[in-house]
């Protein structure tokens, strides 16, 4: 599978899934509207993304554990 993401906010998020690179190719040529709710505020948003935006990712990201930093090596 060939999987369309984007960065967005700081994070990368997965806006499409292919069985082929020209399905994605296609797919990122056009802008992409994504419709969420923020929670925050209770209401619904949309937010366009560019193909400028977008990249094929064909390999699983692996997510790996980060230990929470210790008090003692906060400079506050």
């Amino acid at each position: 599978m060939v999987k369309v993401c984007a960065h967005y906010c700081g994070t990368t998020i997965m806006i499409g899934e292919f069985e082929t690179k020209e399905q994605a190719n296609e797919f990122m040529k056009h802008s992409y509207l994504m419709h969420y709710v923020d929670e925050l505020v209770n209401a619904t948003e949309d937010e366009l993304i560019y193909p400028d935006e977008m990249f094929i990712e064909e390999d699983e990201i692996p997510f790996c554990e980060v230990e929470p930093a210790l008090s003692d090596d906060l400079p506050f």
